[in-house]
């Protein structure tokens, strides 16, 4: 009782008080920020899971990370960067792809401007891609299955582009441009696609949530998430705080304080 700790909510996380498992709570030090201890527990677990139990990373591999400078991506990068891997990171400013860069990130690539098989093809990447770590979805699935190297691997963990789907129609517009696979696709060519759903896995099985949030908690005190970015807002100014993250004006993790 008093301790300071993080836990997962099945939703119902804007209160003051919430109910959680205890299965996925982790006692965490007084003067760790907010959006740290936040991003610990959500994006970073779920990169965790992604990057390191889902996926082996080797030293050399060729990794490419949409929405590279959002709180999993910024966890997958660093995940990578610590694996010694070559990093090709999507994002979508000047601003954050210069600080991607200064994380030690070799490719950058502004998705407002190019297109990232373009890219990937002009720098002579293209079907050279190790592991694909996409939340965004889309087309970019079927499109990023097609720069896999052999024994690639594509782990999708969101779909933001649904998101900004603006009635049914559309919606499923979208939702079909993730493309139609079938068993010899992925076998014939030795390429993987994994779907990571935290929640999915909290509810099933919290031993996992458990477990990446204490390897998470290990790997930053090696000193592996030392360049987390983030900002911490009152409740008053919520609406505000969505519209930042709607508009793709955020780095990091948002942390709402009552």
């Amino acid at each position: 009782l008093g301790d300071r700790v993080v836990a997962l909510t099945r939703f119902g996380g804007y209160a003051e008080f919430a109910i959680a498992d205890a299965r996925v709570c982790q006692k965490i030090e007084a003067d760790i920020p907010s959006f740290v201890a936040l991003t610990m527990a959500t994006q970073l677990a779920t990169a965790y899971h992604a990057s390191i139990e889902c996926v082996n990373l080797f030293e050399g591999d060729t990794v490419l990370i949409h929405a590279a400078a959002g709180g999993v991506g910024l966890g997958l990068v660093q995940i990578a960067l610590h694996k010694k891997c070559n990093v090709v990171a999507v994002a979508g400013s000047k601003e954050k792809l210069d600080f991607l860069q200064s994380l030690g990130v070799q490719h950058v690539i502004n998705y407002k401007e190019q297109d990232f098989v373009s890219y990937l093809k002009s720098h002579d990447l293209y079907k050279k891609i190790d592991v694909i770590f996409d939340s965004v979805g889309g087309d970019n699935v079927p499109k990023g299955m097609k720069c896999l190297n052999a024994g690639g691997k594509l782990v999708i963990y969101g779909a933001s582009k649904l998101s900004k789907s603006g009635n049914k129609i559309k919606l499923l517009i979208d939702a079909l441009k993730f493309g139609l696979f079938s068993p010899p696709q992925f076998m014939m060519p030795s390429k993987g696609m994994i779907g990571v759903n935290m929640l999915s896995i909290a509810d099933r099985k919290p031993e996992i949530v458990a477990r990446c949030m204490a390897g998470v908690i290990a790997l930053s005190k090696q000193g592996v998430f030392a360049h987390l970015v983030g900002k911490e807002y009152p409740i008053e100014q919520l609406a505000h705080a969505h519209q930042l993250l709607e508009d793709g004006k955020t780095m990091g993790k948002l942390a709402i304080k009552f």
